[in-house]
């Protein structure tokens, strides 16, 4: 049975999680100890609650997870303040292709529908066609890390 569990109380399950998020990316040699030390940089951002989110899970089995925030003042990665973000999203590769990271970008966009009407992504080229898919658009601005900024009104 599918249920999600915030984020900022899924401990070593978003740890874990997030740890093979950024193996598979572009941290793939960061040394574990600097990666433990963002991820708990991240946790504070949960704990604070500037970052939010969600874990999915299929009982015990962590699958995936969604970090999302209203960009503002407080809002480290800031890029579009007044925006909702999809910080950063994760689905395990045992689980994909089952509409899992369409459901937790639903998810995002539900929790923050109350507080903004567009939502923005920076997105990876590998990651496109899976935002277009979402309804999120190039709106020809790129982020400070040089990824396309992707908006949809929500």
């Amino acid at each position: 049975m599918i249920r999600f569990i915030p984020a900022a109380e899924s401990g070593a399950a978003l740890h874990a999680l997030l740890t093979s998020y950024y193996r598979e990316g572009e941290d793939a040699d960061t040394p574990q100890e600097e990666l433990d030390g963002f991820i708990s940089y991240l946790q504070e951002l949960l704990d604070k609650r500037i970052l939010w989110g969600d874990v999915v899970f299929d009982g015990d089995t962590a699958m995936g997870f969604v970090l999302f925030a209203v960009d503002g003042d407080s809002y480290p990665f800031s890029e579009c303040p007044g925006m909702g973000t999809i910080a950063e999203i994760f689905v395990n590769s045992a689980y994909r292709q089952q509409g899992l990271g369409r459901l937790l970008v639903r998810c995002a966009e539900d929790a923050l529908r109350a507080f903004v009407t567009q939502m923005y992504v920076c997105a990876h080229a590998s990651a496109q066609s899976f935002w277009q898919r979402c309804g999120y658009r190039p709106n020809g601005a790129f982020a400070s890390n040089n990824l396309p900024i992707c908006i949809k009104s929500i």
